[in-house]
């Protein structure tokens, strides 16, 4: 998540949430999460659109873009702290993490969802298990062997 920005980009929403005091909770789930929910999706969907996310783009486009979001959207983020004295403390917990909020409530509610998505996403037929795995990437190394290194350019 960090590589493509998506951390900076939470960050950066719950930042927004937090400076501008929007706190309000229904059902145990407050806005500060919300926002850094909605800043995550919108910074991958940014770096994919920068990124150039077609047919046959390069991974390595997408990284390297995901890393530039991240850069600005962190400098932003200090950016908002450093003009909010005020707040800075809240902000530098919940993005350092903090159980300060914690109840239990919120696991039941967490618990029940990923029940829901548990039996939603188990898949009925046969899957491919490790072992098949394993022997498919055993396969494909021995087709295409990594280059040797010599000894002596690992300390270089």
């Amino acid at each position: 998540p960090h590589i493509l920005g998506v951390s900076s980009g939470a960050a950066l929403g719950a930042t927004i949430a937090i400076l501008f005091g929007v706190q309000v909770s229904v059902f145990g789930i407050g806005t500060i999460g919300v926002c850094a929910f909605i800043g995550a999706i919108l910074t991958i969907m940014l770096v994919y659109l920068i990124g150039g996310m077609k047919k046959g783009a390069k991974t390595i486009g997408i990284l390297l873009t995901g890393t530039a979001i991240s850069t600005l959207f962190s400098a932003v983020m200090s950016l908002l702290m450093s003009l909010n004295h005020d707040k800075i403390e809240q902000v530098y917990l919940w993005t350092m993490g903090s159980f300060s909020s914690a109840v239990w409530v919120k696991v039941c509610y967490v618990a029940i969802c990923e029940m829901i998505c548990l039996c939603i996403c188990t898949p009925t037929g046969s899957s491919p298990g490790a072992v098949t795995v394993r022997a498919n990437v055993s396969q494909i190394i021995k087709k295409n062997p990594p280059p040797r290194i010599a000894p002596g350019k690992i300390l270089l």
